[in-house]
């Protein structure tokens, strides 16, 4: 196989294209200001659909209240339908951030997660209990931040203009911590897939609330019905 072929040949292996990965930490933008942009990109429609992932993380201000955060994300130049590029983040669908606690350490090519024994064994006592005190006003520091993660599909041809467009719609109760956009098309790597799974949790657990009060009603009717039966 000549040269040519070669690369001709490790192009039809593509399957997965990462176009554009940045994250909104401050100065997130209004729907009466400009949108923040991705970068500029050519459609490849072989590759199927361009998604974007939505990895936002978003603080509940009263957590005895519900919170949300809307963005509207969509192609720039192209039309499409109001729902595909509304996105809602409601704090009671989305998970509770799991803080990274993990601690590493790597010797001669090999890295081992260290217990808590191990790290308090690489410390004085001293050291233990500030390292203690600080992961404890981490864990308080995250006790009421939201994560989820929200994938979006746009059917681009190769004529389109790639540009994704990111506007805050509406926020209420939530101070947003972080917006990680990712643009990509063909197949999910399967590190990102496991890392959003990981994230987002269960489908049911994210809706239990709403299950809980529609198996609430669905009781209260079937007890209904059993007094008046026996009246």
């Amino acid at each position: 196989m000549t040269m040519a072929a070669n690369h001709i040949a490790a192009a039809e292996e593509i399957t997965t294209r990462i176009i554009d990965d940045f994250t909104i930490t401050d100065k997130f933008p209004s729907k009466d200001g400009a949108p923040r942009l991705s970068k500029e990109f050519d459609s490849k429609p072989e590759l199927g659909p361009v998604w974007v992932l939505l990895n936002y993380t978003g603080e509940v201000i009263d957590p005895s209240k519900d919170g949300l955060t809307a963005f509207t994300v969509m192609p720039e130049g192209v039309k499409v339908s109001p729902m595909n590029s509304f996105t809602l983040f409601q704090a009671r669908h989305m998970n509770p951030y799991k803080l990274d606690m993990d601690r590493t350490l790597t010797v001669s090519g090999k890295t081992k997660i260290l217990s808590q024994s191990d790290i308090k064994s690489l410390m004085t006592p001293e050291e233990y209990v500030k390292y203690r005190a600080a992961v404890k006003a981490e864990l308080q520091k995250v006790e009421n931040w939201r994560q989820l993660i929200v994938k979006k599909s746009f059917v681009l041809t190769a004529k389109d203009y790639g540009l994704i467009d990111i506007w805050t719609q509406n926020i209420e109760n939530m101070r947003p911590i972080s917006l990680q956009v990712i643009v990509g098309q063909g197949s999910i790597p399967d590190d990102l897939n496991q890392y959003i799974e990981a994230r987002n949790g269960s489908w049911f657990y994210r809706y239990r609330q709403f299950f809980y009060i529609v198996g609430a009603i669905l009781l209260t009717g079937f007890l209904a019905r059993r007094y008046l039966a026996k009246a």
